[in-house]
């Protein structure tokens, strides 16, 4: 047991280690409490700091609200490219001017002062305590909400751009007590209701008291005062757009009033019982730019609050060309009333572009006509004029928007001009069925044509069978690559046909005037599309561009504002594919067939042009360029109803004026063929190297690389009997025998050559003049008429009574002037067996072989038969894809349409696709393209080419798909 004396020292101890601890402890919370106290002081100045940081200076309101050079008390205007022409004043249009009306009189006592009762209502209903408060509150500092006037016009002005939250609203608080500071209650109070929003565009006091009861200002009466205080506070809840809560609303302003002395009990009741007569509503004047300022409002709200721009102090420079816009409105009311009423030939002198419009032929005048015209610069993307029509309800800019039907065909001969065709490649005019696609009727069948003649005259079925051969998906990124977007969503809704998408190049779908004009730029400009972004950037992919309708955004003084987005020239298409399309939509004479000559698209300069639209022709268009100004006019029946249809002629017709005005005073200018094109000599329609049988050579324009290299095959000479008209062989009488020329049909285009009296060759031989076989003497094989080559083994019969020997001879042609002999002279009889082998190697042509057989008694026996001798392998290359080409880009779904030409002296028999060394298609009949699903990978494709007497040629390529 411890003794006491153990017991009382180890109590000391304990007790001097709790005052150690003890001690650690107080001076651990000291420290503590000492860095916490020094931490407050440091982060209260750095809160304070960053509250301060930036601040928007005061000295900002004195230039936007004092008069008379303050930027708010100036309505924003939207100006054309000169900046002379005013295009709209953004106010109410029920006003002349904005005024800025004092509160007080100040020195001049006669002065025309804001009404007292209108400040006491505002005050009442926004501000209470207004003459007392410091200009803030610190009501609202969660939420956001400014309640004093001070605060008010600094959330409205000056602190706009910053997203609400705490600290948007202590930075408010310390502005509005600032200004309360530094400029006074009576001057905030007047800057208050001389640019406070009172609905339908009207800012100011003085201004709504103009709109809604037509009269300044100074002489509101009370209820009216109290009416607008409510509207101040609630601008949507106006006595135009809401009546009755306007006069709810005007009601809880009397009382608030008579509660805070302004007025009494018994004035309120009055006030609220005494009926206000409003002013009528001004209605928006009638306006040429209004489809143009809807574009400009909508292209501003990308980069700008439409609320600021709104309030006024702002100078808007747009690219609308004032004179252009002036004449393309004047030239078509001049032609539509001269559709109307033919004898109204009443032209405006101050519309001389209407005084270059084209006499309409007899028969096309309507009396049902609507329009819309675009102007476009191709190079800048700008908009230069832009004209709606608002009897249809038709904006040039905005779906839903007209069919544009065989105006598509440009997106889908450039898709087929970047998979190895050409304009020189030969389509075929002829009727066509495809499953489940009801076709419109055509007026006529061209049958065999260039695909320039076919694309310039917008000849259907070709186009068709062309949408069948690039694969209508492909078309259709195509367009959407050029900024058509909506159009290509549309064609992925059509129903599912052997051509999806197809139905869209006569009929159906929809794309705006302004869309498919500024499509058409980068074929002006060289493959460029140029305009602003019109959308959000996704990752991996570029927004859309839409052309440039605001040029400048300054303010009232001519003090430019951040530019938003900058114009962007971007490469769509290369110069050479851009060069194809305009060489062949500015081809005049390729344009005759359809148009006649002189007609309404030649403008005497360098110009390409497109007419077209649905096959109904309920939708009508005419686009248009040269290199510096594309115009892009639409027609339809103003009624909707395609029986009541303009015809092509009239949109031709305002295009014709419209783009000679334009371009008068420029130099004539064409487009420069860029390199990597070549002009070469070709036979008309088929494209290939000319023949002494092509019946017409022309030039032809071609990408580097895809210039034919075979002759034609279209046009080939066949010897006939002219008596029979059956093919001549020989035994046919060389005085009966000529040499007629025949088009080499393919089996589609059999019916429409029968329908049309069309020759076609002969498929029979002259049989009559054979004479019988002889047993004891006589050609077995080849047969006659055979395709043969190389070592032929002549089989037959040379026996029989008194056989001495037999003879084999060849000889070139029907008619041979000349023989050579086969072998050596034989004495050995043959019966059924071989007679001898002739070495063909080197020729190559009509031939025929004939057998003496030499019998007792000089007796002569002759047997003889006709055969081709074919040494010559087929011509075959593939036209698509090229070795060498840059990748070929992996989405889902695309299609790669392989192309191959292929040709033979005498006839091909069958021309083989190989993928990967597995057969893809055979085919018999031109074109040779075969529709492929791509794979990402390396791939070799292989053509083979076979000939009837069996030689074969082969072509291979090796690409590569990358997604």
């Amino acid at each position: 047991m411890a003794s006491v004396t153990q017991i009382l020292r180890a109590r000391r101890r304990r007790r001097a280690a709790e005052r150690s601890i003890a001690g650690w402890l107080g001076r651990i919370v000291a420290v503590l409490f000492t860095l916490g106290a020094a931490l407050i002081l440091i982060a209260v100045p750095l809160a304070y700091s960053n509250l301060v940081q930036d601040l928007p200076s005061l000295a900002a309101l004195p230039l936007m609200l004092e008069p008379p050079d303050g930027l708010l008390l100036h309505p924003t205007q939207i100006l054309d490219r000169s900046g002379e022409h005013v295009l709209q004043d953004v106010q109410n249009p029920a006003l002349e001017e904005r005024r800025y009306l004092p509160v007080a009189a100040g020195d001049a006592a006669d002065a025309e002062t804001i009404a007292p009762v209108m400040v006491d209502a505002t005050l009442a209903v926004l501000d209470p305590t207004f003459w007392t408060n410091p200009g803030f509150t610190l009501d609202g500092l969660t939420t956001g909400e400014a309640h004093t006037l001070a605060e008010r016009l600094i959330s409205g002005l000056l602190l706009a751009d910053e997203p609400p939250g705490p600290r948007r609203a202590i930075r408010e608080r310390i502005l509005a007590g600032q200004l309360i500071q530094q400029f006074g209650r009576e001057k905030v109070l007047e800057w208050y209701l001389n640019s406070v929003y009172y609905g339908n565009l009207t800012y100011g006091v003085d201004a709504a008291a103009q709109v809604y009861f037509g009269k300044p200002a100074s002489e509101l009466t009370l209820p009216e005062a109290a009416l607008l205080a409510a509207v101040g506070e609630a601008p949507a809840l106006n006595p135009f757009d809401a009546p009755e809560d306007a006069l709810t609303r005007q009601k809880i302003v009397l009382q608030a009033m008579a509660a805070q002395g302004y007025i009494t009990p018994e004035e309120a009741v009055t006030a609220a019982g005494e009926e206000l007569a409003f002013r009528s509503p001004a209605p928006d004047p009638a306006s040429p730019y209004q489809s143009f300022l809807n574009l400009v409002w909508e292209q501003l709200a990308r980069e700008y609050d439409l609320e600021r721009i709104e309030r006024g102090g702002f100078r808007i420079v747009t690219s609308l060309d004032y004179d252009l816009q002036s004449q393309a409105v004047c030239t078509r009311d001049v032609l539509l009333a001269h559709l109307k009423d033919p004898l109204d030939t009443a032209i405006p002198e101050d519309c001389p572009a209407a005084r270059l419009l084209p006499t309409l032929p007899v028969g096309s005048r309507e009396t049902a006509v609507s329009t819309a015209i675009v102007i476009l610069d191709p190079a800048g993307g700008e908009i230069l004029a832009m004209l709606g029509d608002p009897q249809r309800g038709l904006d040039p800019a905005h779906l839903p928007g007209p069919a544009p039907g065989s105006m598509l065909t440009p997106f889908l001969y450039l898709t087929a001009f970047t998979q190895g065709v050409g304009p020189a490649t030969l389509v075929w005019d002829v009727p066509v069925e495809i499953p489940n696609l009801t076709l419109p009727p055509v007026e006529a069948y061209h049958g065999p044509v260039r695909l320039r003649l076919a694309f310039a005259n917008d000849y259907l079925t070709p186009a068709l069978q062309m949408m069948n051969q690039v694969g209508a998906e492909n078309v259709w990124r195509t367009a959407q690559e050029m900024g058509l977007t909506k159009l290509a969503r549309t064609a992925e809704q059509t129903p599912p046909t052997n051509c999806r998408g197809c139905s869209l190049l006569y009929q159906g779908g929809e794309t705006t005037l302004l869309a498919l004009a500024h499509a058409y730029t980068p074929f002006a400009s060289q493959g460029l599309l140029t305009g602003q972004p019109a959308g959000e950037r996704v990752p991996g992919s570029l927004p859309p561009l839409s052309p440039v309708a605001v040029l400048e955004v300054s303010d009232v003084h001519g003090e430019p504002l951040s530019r938003g987005a900058d114009t962007e020239r971007r490469p769509v298409i290369t110069q050479q594919l851009a060069y194809l399309v305009t060489d062949v939509l500015s081809d005049e004479a390729a344009r005759w067939p359809s148009l006649g000559h002189p007609n309404a698209l030649e403008i005497g300069r360098p110009a390409a042009a497109k007419l077209g639209g649905t096959a109904d022709r309920s939708s009508v268009w005419t686009i248009g360029y040269t290199p510096q100004i594309l115009i892009a006019i639409w027609g339809g029946a103003a009624d909707g109803i395609s029986g009541g249809q303009p015809l092509p002629q009239v949109t031709a017709a305002l295009w014709n004026a419209l783009i000679q005005y334009a371009t008068e005073e420029m130099p004539p200018a064409a487009w420069e063929r860029p390199p990597g094109i070549s002009v070469v000599d070709v036979c008309d329609p088929s494209g290939q190297l000319p023949t002494r049988y092509c019946p017409t050579v022309v030039s032809e324009v071609f990408l580097n690389g895809n210039e034919p290299t075979q002759f034609d095959t279209l046009y080939q000479a066949y010897q006939v009997n002219r008596e029979t008209g059956l093919l001549a062989t020989v035994f046919t009488p060389p005085e009966l025998v000529e040499e007629r020329v025949y088009m080499q049909l393919p089996p589609i285009a059999e019916a429409w050559a029968r329908e049309n009296n069309i020759p076609t060759p002969p498929e029979s031989y002259d049989m009559i003049a054979m004479p019988p076989v002889d047993a004891d003497a006589h050609i077995a094989a080849p047969q006659m008429f055979a395709n043969v080559n190389g070592q032929v083994e002549i089989r037959g019969t040379a026996a029989g009574e008194g056989f001495i020997s037999y003879r084999l001879q060849a000889g070139q042609g029907l008619n041979p002037q000349g023989w050579v002999q086969i072998g050596e002279d034989r004495d050995q009889p043959v019966r059924d067996g071989v007679l001898g082998i002739w070495d063909t190697g080197d020729l190559n042509g009509l031939f025929a072989i004939q057998m003496i057989v030499l019998r007792e008694n000089n007796r002569v026996d002759t047997a003889i038969t006709q055969v081709t001798v074919d040494n010559l392998p087929p011509a075959v290359d593939i036209l698509y894809p090229r070795e060498n080409q840059e990748p070929l880009p992996y989405t889902p779904g695309r299609k790669i349409t392989f192309r191959a030409e292929a040709s033979d002296n005498i006839g091909l028999q069958a021309v083989t696709f190989y993928l990967d060394g597995e057969v893809l298609a055979r085919q018999s009949q031109p074109p040779y393209a075969v529709p492929w699903y791509a794979r990402p990978g390396e791939h070799t494709l292989r053509v083979e080419a076979v000939d009837f007497a069996g030689n074969t040629r082969e072509a291979e390529v090796t690409f590569q798909v990358e997604e």
